[in-house]
């Protein structure tokens, strides 16, 4: 094993010596650290990944069959989420693919216990959001994800992430009910 001098990290120190021990005939290379936190195979992540989009398109394909495509000479309601849903699915399908055909290889770490909490603080935010739109109408629920997500996930008390709060919301509003005529849920607040 090569010495640790400042022009060379241990890892690289043990990369090295992984490639010697594979280019010599050894069937043991030395194995990965744990120096970064534990760590998945890079094609088992980018399978599952893959996998993932794939349903999610899947699923959205179906969640969003009885949504009209075209609307009088416009995008109906059922037009991006269609064309969202089929970008997923080529995306998801071509990365699974590509670790059958040609695989990564490597490690990627996993993420830590609290950015684990940041995941599902989100994914759960967003479940909510996706549940209560239609009690609480659009604005109000886009102003409770985004100051839940800044607020609560990230931590950020500023008054920046106050008028982000309150500035999403608004700017998603205009564009898409005022300038492109959609209609959303209004709950609550009713225009």
């Amino acid at each position: 094993m090569r010495e640790v001098t400042p022009e060379t990290s241990p890892t690289e120190t043990r990369a090295k010596a992984s490639t010697d021990a594979v280019a010599a005939g050894s069937a043991d290379p030395v194995p990965p650290s744990d120096e970064a936190g534990p760590q998945a195979s890079a094609r088992a992540a980018d399978l599952v990944a893959g996998l993932l989009f794939v349903a999610l398109g899947g699923f959205t394909l179906y969640a969003g069959r009885d949504l009209e495509f075209q609307a009088e000479f416009a995008a109906g309601p059922g037009f991006l989420p269609r064309i969202l849903a089929i970008i997923l699915i080529a995306v998801g399908g071509a990365l699974a693919v590509k670790q059958f055909v040609r695989p990564t290889g490597g490690r990627v770490p996993l993420p830590s216990g609290a950015e684990t909490v940041k995941i599902a603080a989100t994914m759960g935010l967003v479940l909510l959001a996706v549940l209560f739109i239609e009690v609480l109408g659009f604005i109000v629920t886009a102003f409770l994800l985004v100051a839940g997500l800044l607020f609560g996930v990230e931590r950020k008390f500023t008054i920046t992430s106050l008028i982000v709060s309150v500035a999403v919301p608004v700017v998603f509003w205009t564009l898409f009910a005022v300038l492109l005529g959609a209609r959303l849920p209004a709950g609550l607040i009713s225009f």
